[in-house]
């Protein structure tokens, strides 16, 4: 029973992971496009 916690905790991390990464990612993307609109 525990193991099977441990993989959703992990399971879980990892899909927070991703959602910051994305999030990050479109920020960057905002940023970068900003920068170019200003230019």
């Amino acid at each position: 029973m525990p193991n099977k916690l441990d993989n959703l905790t992990s399971l879980i991390i990892l899909d927070m992971l991703r959602c910051l990464s994305l999030t990050s990612l479109l920020s960057a993307l905002g940023n970068l496009s900003l920068l170019i609109a200003l230019d």
